[in-house]
């Protein structure tokens, strides 16, 4: 019986068991484009994998069961994509997928089923599902960077997108300063940046310095910098002055792919990096 199931597989007779490969050929781009090619979705069709997390961790519902507080905590969530225009709204009560503004199907929000990199999301009679995948995901439209790439499935469609927060990338955590450009930061004192709670503090070396921010579905911007009067060698007190003008014309975020720095970049293309503090 597998080997007749393979082969309808590879001859096309079969596609609801058959299509949970898909080719990054969608309107958003996952963050490892330069990656070997693997499927951005290998379980759309699968089978309920229980209640595990990660492989190793119980949750304390199954998958259809009361919401567990881990996955309450994320919600409300938001999916999207382009061409056609979608998007899917994950509430405490209701998932729901539309085209453009037509809802084209609503089931009620349960616990998902989890496995390794991913959660899903599934209508009782298991007809449509929506899966987030903890992948970095950019919207080709304004190359914002997304924590989920997200596909959701409402039989016959299927659609491909980005999802979650994007602020979640970057906020609540302490960051080391460590590139101007291509420049290598050095300072005796702390080289840092922190955003939480609608500001933006932080060290450039000599100063601290302290603002807002501003992120949008298009740009981030740091705004009403200052600092703190201290005196340090004119080596250290101009480098910081560099840090300081490049943050002040920041107007967007993105992550590198190969160990996820923070790399805030300036209309012209000139960035700070830094690295995630231990």
């Amino acid at each position: 019986m597998l080997r007749l199931l393979v082969l309808a597989c590879t001859a096309g007779l079969l596609t609801a068991g058959c299509d949970e490969l898909f080719d990054n050929g969608g309107s958003q781009t996952p963050a490892d484009e330069g990656a070997d090619t693997q499927p951005a979705f290998d379980d759309v069709d699968a089978p309920a994998s229980g209640p595990t997390d990660s492989g190793d961790r119980d949750i304390p519902w199954g998958a259809g069961g009361p919401i567990s507080d881990e996955y309450a905590a994320l919600l409300p969530l938001r999916g999207f994509g382009h061409e056609p225009n979608w998007h899917v709204s994950v509430d405490a009560d209701n998932t729901t997928i539309y085209r453009q503004t037509e809802p084209l199907v609503s089931f009620p929000t349960r616990q998902p089923d989890v496995a390794p990199a991913r959660f899903r999301f599934d209508h009782p009679d298991g007809s449509v599902r929506v899966v987030f995948r903890r992948q970095v995901c950019r919207d080709v439209a304004t190359g914002m960077p997304h924590p989920f790439t997200v596909i959701a499935r409402p039989r016959p469609e299927m659609f491909e997108g980005c999802g979650g927060d994007p602020e979640t990338l970057f906020a609540n955590a302490n960051w080391t300063l460590a590139l101007l450009g291509e420049e290598a930061l050095t300072s005796d004192r702390e080289l840092s940046i922190r955003v939480e709670d609608g500001r933006v503090s932080g060290s450039g070396g000599c100063n601290r310095f302290m603002g807002g921010y501003s992120l949008t579905g298009e740009s981030l911007t740091l705004s009403e910098l200052a600092t703190t009067q201290m005196a340090c060698s004119d080596e250290v007190m101009a480098q910081e002055g560099r840090i300081l003008d490049r943050l002040a014309d920041v107007s967007m975020f993105d992550l590198t792919d190969a160990d996820g720095a923070l790399v805030l970049r300036t209309g012209l293309g000139e960035t700070i990096t830094a690295y995630r503090a231990e």
